[in-house]
């Protein structure tokens, strides 16, 4: 049989030898309170012995100053663009927003159109990305390109994975890093086609927008043919505009 060994009392050990204690002060000393050079001798030896340490320290140190010293003003509002109205571009329409005589500066990337004024510096005229302005980007940024090929050409089903990768980068740094704002949708024009009165009146601008649009159909029937004035006419023929009583009817006579 095996015998069980018992278990010492621990009370039976008597107290434990002291432990020998690191020196936390320089010798003749008890607290740092009884010798005020201790820090800087101790940053003295730091240096010496470290100074690779030494300099990472004191980076940390000085890390707030050179974040208050280097954080910008705010901008003023009074500096910032007039923001614009959302609405649909054709891409006629988006060709002459590229910056130059005043007009708005957009680039368009997977059918979003972006507001660049502020990035003005590179995609406005003279800039180094300017030929991007007014046009849709998509192919063009996906295969890091400048050439009129690619930015006249639409098609994405052909693109490599690595050319979507990019495309995704450009995209969140155009929406989400530099928080250009979205201020509408690349549309192709709708077709041409019969339409009676009642299908007239129900283009007046009223419920939600159609996939992939920003704004709902404003339509407005004069000689015989429909206009689409929600591709940059909200503002004249919006709801509470002017000219809003000729949106969803023959306004020919009128």
């Amino acid at each position: 049989t095996m015998n069980a060994t018992p278990t010492p009392d621990p009370a039976a050990w008597g107290p434990s030898p002291p432990r020998a204690c690191p020196r936390a002060f320089p010798r003749g000393t008890s607290s740092p309170a009884a010798s005020p050079p201790f820090a800087m001798e101790g940053l003295v030896r730091l240096a010496l012995d470290n100074p690779v340490t030494a300099f990472i320290v004191l980076l940390l140190a000085l890390l707030p100053l050179f974040s208050f010293l280097g954080s910008p003003a705010a901008e003023p509002e009074s500096a910032r663009p007039e923001p614009l109205e959302k609405r649909d571009y054709t891409l006629a329409q988006l060709r002459e927003c590229d910056g130059s005589s005043d007009k708005p500066l957009l680039v368009c990337i997977r059918g979003d159109v972006f507001d660049v004024r502020e990035g003005a510096d590179f995609y406005g005229p003279g800039g180094p990305y300017a030929m991007f302005a007014g046009r849709d980007a998509t192919r063009a940024l996906a295969r890091m390109s400048f050439e009129e090929a690619d930015l006249a050409n639409p098609r994405t089903d052909d693109l490599s994975p690595m050319e979507r990768d990019q495309l995704d980068d450009w995209y969140g740094k155009f929406r989400y890093f530099k928080s250009y704002p979205i201020v509408g949708r690349l549309v192709a024009p709708p077709e041409p086609r019969p339409m009676t009165g009642a299908e007239l009146a129900q283009l007046d601008g009223s419920g939600e927008p159609p996939e992939g649009r920003t704004v709902a159909p404003m339509c407005i029937g004069a000689g015989g043919k429909v206009f689409d004035v929600s591709f940059g006419g909200a503002s004249m023929y919006g709801k509470g505009c002017p000219y809003n009583v000729f949106v969803g009817v023959d306004a020919s006579r009128a």
